[in-house]
C-alpha cells in the first residue's frame, strides 16, 4: 500500500499541466478524442477527432474505453478538464502495481513482490507515461492483469478467475493491438496446466474466441469508419508511418543502440538494467516462475516485429517494464536475504544499505524522466496562440491551421492536432508549404474552411522556438498576426 501511494503522488504532481512536453501530439489527440465525447455525444462506437475537416470526425484507431471513460468525469467536474485524464492514467498505473505485485508474490514470493512493485513505481518511462494524457497505462493494467488471472486460473482456479481472465486480455487487445503479445506467456500457462492437451483443450479455444473475436470486430468497425470518412490513426500500415514490419531497420546496428540507451536509461536506469541481468541468471523455485521468461521473450519478439514503431516511440518499451520489474525484484531479494549474515555482525547495516539503494534508484528516476516532463518551446507557442484563437474565433467556426508533420507523404495521414485541440476548434491541418497551393486553400474555402492560420516561418529546435503565424478570414484578410519567439 505504501509503495502504491508513492507511486501515485509521484504521478499526480503538477496534475494540471498543459501538455507541453515531446508527446503532445499522443496526448492532444487522445484528449481531443475524449473532448468530443463530452461534447458530442457518448457514442463509444463512433469515436471523433478535431482533424475532421468537413466529415462527421469518425476515425479508425483503438477502442476508445480509456477515452470514454474519462469523458464519464468530466460531468462531474464542471467540464473538459486534462487532469481528469492524468489521474485516471495513475489510477491504472497504480492498479498495474497492485497486479504485478499479486502476480509476483504468487510466483516468487513476497520480498521479490515488494522489490518488482517499488521498481515499476518508480521506472522512469512509466512515471511520465503512467500519468500521460493516453491509453498506455490503460493497456499495461490490462494485460498484467490477463497474465495474473489466467495464472490464477490454470493453477486450479475457479470459472470467476477464467472470466476475468478473458475479460483482461480483450480489453488489452482492444485498447492497443500491440497487446497479442503477451499471449505467448499465457499459452506457457496454459501449457503447464494442460501439457500435450494443450491444443484440444476446449476452453482454451473458447479463451481464444473471447478476446479475439471482440478486437477482429472492433477493427473491422474500425476500418469502415475509415471508409465513410478517411481519417485513420493509422493502425494497420495502410497509411501513415509503418510501425509494423519494415524489417530493414533491423539491419541497422543503431536500431540496437537506440534499444539498449533506453533499456539502461529511461526504462530501467543502469542500475536497474544491471540487476535485470542479474536476476536472469536466478535459478526459478518453480516451472510456472518461467512464465517470466517467456513474457521477456514476447517483449523481445514484439520489439523485433514492430521495430519502426519502436524506433520512433521510446513509450512502446513501457512493454519491459512490468516483466523487468520481476527480475530487478529478484536479484534484488538475493541481495537481501545474503545480507542477513552482515547483520548478524552488523545490525544497523542491513537497513541502512537499503536506504541507500533505494534512494539511489529514487535519484536516477528523476534524472531519466525529468527530461521527459521538459516544456518544449514550439509546443509552447502553440499552446499560446491556441487560447489566443479560441477567444477570438466563432465556436463553431472551421479552421485551417498550418503545422509541421512527420506524415506528410502518406495519402490519409494523421493530422498534427495540436493546434486544433489547443484552440478548441475543428478542422484541417496543412504542411507550411501546401499554404501556396491557391486551389487547395479554394476548395477549401468552398468546404465551409472560414478560417486559415497561415505560419509565414516555422523554426523548432531543441531549446528554442520562433513561430510566426498570421489569421486570414476565406477571403485572405489579414484578422491578427502571432510572433513567438520561445527559449526554454
Amino acid at each position: 500500500m505504501a509503495i502504491c501511494v508513492l507511486a501515485l503522488a509521484v504521478r499526480l504532481i503538477d496534475v494540471n499541466r498543459p501538455f507541453l512536453d515531446l508527446q503532445v501530439w499522443r496526448q492532444a489527440d487522445t484528449a481531443a478524442v475524449t473532448r468530443n465525447f463530452y461534447e458530442e455525444g457518448y457514442d463509444i462506437f463512433h469515436p471523433r477527432v478535431d482533424w475532421r475537416g468537413d466529415t462527421p470526425g469518425y476515425v479508425e484507431m483503438e477502442f476508445p474505453l480509456f477515452q470514454f471513460l474519462v469523458a464519464c468525469f468530466y460531468p462531474l467536474v464542471g467540464g473538459a478538464k486534462e487532469w481528469v485524464g492524468h489521474l485516471v492514467a495513475a489510477l491504472f498505473s497504480v492498479g498495474t502495481i497492485a497486479i504485478l505485485y499479486a502476480l509476483a508474490r504468487e510466483l516468487c514470493g513476497v520480498t521479490v513482490a515488494r522489490f518488482a512493485a517499488f521498481m515499476f513505481a518508480i521506472a522512469p518511462l512509466d512515471v511520465f507515461f503512467g500519468r500521460a494524457f493516453m491509453v498506455d497505462a490503460a493497456m499495461l493494467f490490462f494485460n498484467v492483469g490477463a497474465v495474473y488471472f489466467f495464472m490464477r486460473w490454470t493453477g486450479g482456479g475457479t470459472s470467476w478467475t477464467f472470466a476475468a481472465a478473458a475479460l483482461f486480455g480483450a480489453l488489452g487487445f482492444l485498447v492497443k493491438v500491440p497487446s497479442l503479445y503477451i499471449g505467448l506467456p499465457l499459452l506457457f500457462l496454459a501449457y503447464c496446466r494442460f501439457g500435450r492437451r494443450t491444443p484440444q483443450e476446449p476452453l482454451l479455444w473458447a479463451f481464444a474466441a473471447l478476446t479475439l473475436v471482440p478486437t477482429f470486430l472492433w477493427y473491422y468497425h474500425g476500418y469502415r469508419l475509415f471508409e465513410q470518412t478517411h481519417l485513420t490513426f493509422g493502425i494497420w500500415n495502410r497509411y501513415g508511418q509503418p510501425k509494423w514490419g519494415n524489417l530493414d531497420v533491423l539491419a541497422t546496428t543503431g536500431f540496437y543502440v537506440l534499444m539498449l540507451e533506453r533499456l539502461m536509461g529511461v526504462v530501467f536506469t543502469p542500475l536497474g538494467f544491471a540487476l535485470l541481468i542479474v536476476g536472469l541468471l536466478i535459478r526459478v523455485g518453480s516451472r510456472r516462475e518461467r512464465v517470466f521468461h517467456v513474457w521477456l521473450v514476447a517483449v523481445v519478439a514484439f520489439v523485433l516485429l514492430v521495430p519502426e514503431g519502436n524506433r520512433i516511440h521510446d513509450y512502446y518499451q513501457l512493454a519491459f517494464i512490468p516483466v523487468g520489474a520481476v527480475f530487478v525484484g529478484k536479484a534484488l531479494a538475493g541481495l537481501w536475504e545474503r545480507s542477513e549474515i552482515v547483520a548478524h555482525r552488523w545490525p544497523a547495516l542491513r537497513p541502512i544499505a537499503l536506504i541507500v539503494v533505494l534512494a539511489a534508484f529514487g535519484a536516477l528516476s528523476y534524472r531519466y524522466a525529468e527530461p521527459l516532463f521538459a516544456a518544449r518551446p514550439y509546443y509552447v507557442a502553440q499552446y499560446e496562440i491556441g487560447h489566443q484563437l479560441d477567444d477570438l474565433l466563432p465556436k463553431n467556426a472551421l479552421l485551417v491551421v498550418g503545422d509541421l508533420d512527420d506524415n506528410a507523404g502518406a495519402p490519409y495521414r494523421c493530422q498534427a492536432p495540436n493546434l486544433l485541440y489547443f484552440s478548441h476548434r475543428k478542422g484541417w491541418q496543412l504542411m507550411p508549404e501546401e499554404f501556396r497551393d491557391q486551389e487547395l486553400l479554394k476548395s477549401l474555402a468552398r468546404r465551409g474552411a472560414q478560417f486559415f492560420l497561415v505560419p509565414l516561418r516555422l523554426v523548432y529546435l531543441w531549446n528554442e522556438a520562433y513561430v510566426s503565424m498570421v489569421l486570414q478570414d476565406a477571403d485572405g484578410h489579414e484578422i491578427r498576426r502571432f510572433e513567438k519567439h520561445l527559449i526554454r
